[in-house]
């Protein structure tokens, strides 16, 4: 078991949660760093569901992302959220199920900071997780070269532990899934996910979904060692893994 004991604290109208054994006590300037204060080489920015910087805290390094809205909604709020309440807000809940995650043990990145700043209405906030290191997403491990039977395998079995934990990621998708070299998966951003105690069918679709965004990124020609054949071998080990969930 992980060990994890985050602090919060408000500061200058701002909430913030943050890990004091990774952070110490300089978590709020963690969130004015900006792009200038790394080599281009360091740091990155991806519009999507979030804009994500990578700093370093010391001898490591984490990727800060400052949560902004996708779709028809990005024009109209961009990175603003309607407050209703605290516990209720994105990057708590984020948060809260990340911090539980990684202290179950589940392959997650760690959870180090979160700022939440208000202002009548409305909040922005930005969530802080240290990098998960020597890892690239299923999209650009599929672009450079195929995965094994194993390999697609480890992937559905590290997929049915956390559907049988009831664990419910909104955006399973092939960039939201890392491989490190160890050839271990992890799952990241998990904005508007949530525990689900009961199955109506959010497992199946949650599984479509990631097959849907690996036959979409194949159509678009942006990865090219991907075959439907493949997710056979995801789908067999995820279903033997389910119907044995006490089996490690």
């Amino acid at each position: 078991m992980h060990r994890l004991k985050p602090l919060s604290r408000y500061l200058d109208g701002s909430y913030y949660l943050y890990d004091a054994e990774v952070v110490g006590t300089n978590y709020a300037c963690l969130f004015e760093l900006t792009a200038s204060d790394y080599p281009r080489s360091a740091t990155e920015a991806i519009r999507g569901r979030g804009e994500i910087a990578k700093i370093k805290i010391g001898t490591e390094w984490a990727m800060r992302r400052h949560y902004r809205r996708g779709g028809c909604f990005a024009a109209v709020a961009d990175d603003r959220y309607f407050w209703t309440g605290l516990e209720r807000s994105r990057p708590v809940r984020e948060w809260r199920l990340l911090a539980q995650l990684y202290c179950d043990g589940f392959p997650v990145p760690r959870p180090i900071a979160m700022r939440l700043v208000r202002s009548g209405l409305w909040y922005r906030a930005d969530l802080i997780t240290l990098e998960i290191g020597n890892a690239r997403t299923l999209a650009e491990t599929l672009e450079s070269e195929p995965l094994t039977a194993d390999a697609w395998g480890a992937l559905g079995e590290t997929l049915a532990r956390f559907h049988g934990a009831g664990v419910y990621h909104s955006d399973l998708n092939a960039n939201n899934i890392l491989l490190d070299k160890q050839k271990r998966f992890y799952l990241i951003d998990f904005d508007k996910s949530s525990f689900r105690f009961s199955d109506f069918g959010w497992k199946r679709r949650n599984i479509e979904r990631l097959r849907h965004s690996l036959n979409k990124l194949s159509h678009s020609n942006k990865i090219r060692h991907w075959r439907l054949a493949d997710f056979d071998y995801l789908l067999k080990s995820y279903y033997f893994k389910e119907s044995r969930p006490n089996v490690d």
